[in-house]
């Protein structure tokens, strides 16, 4: 009967080794599937920041001031797509009053284009031209609006 006992705590040991191994090993893969989605959203988020003139190719600030931190660099992001938003809403509300073939002389002469007539980053008013029709934002980043 001392064999079987002895036989019997062997395997207990070797069973609880083998959990522990494989609980090892989930931790490690776990660790690392999470490591990667973390590298992969800063790598996504780095590319949105350039692309939205946050922040240029080169890693430094489009904008004078611009945020260090990667929530004050997406809430920059987010106002970025405010003024493209606001500018395209813009250039509808031109095209519509020049139905007539002629653009309206200033933005002001436009219902509705008083509470959208300023980037919401730099708080300047955005630039018209009564001859085409253009309007255009003068904030350092958003040229390609």
């Amino acid at each position: 009967m001392k064999q079987d006992s002895r036989h019997n705590t062997k395997t207990k040991r070797g069973y609880a080794l083998l959990i522990e191994l494989l609980v090892v090993v989930v931790l490690v893969i776990g660790l690392f599937a999470w490591y990667t989605n973390s590298q992969t959203a800063a790598l996504k988020q780095s590319k949105l920041l350039e692309e939205t003139g946050v922040v240029q190719n080169d890693g430094t600030s489009a904008t004078a001031g611009a945020p260090k931190t990667i929530y004050g660099q997406a809430v920059q992001a987010s106002k970025g797509d405010v003024c493209r938003n606001y500018l395209g809403q813009l250039r509808e509300m031109v095209k519509m009053d020049a139905a007539d073939g002629k653009f309206p002389a200033s933005l002001g002469e436009i219902s509705g284009a008083q509470s959208i007539n300023k980037c919401p980053v730099s708080k300047e008013p955005y630039v018209y031209n009564p001859a085409t029709g253009e309007v255009h934002c003068i904030t350092p980043g958003h040229e390609k609006f």
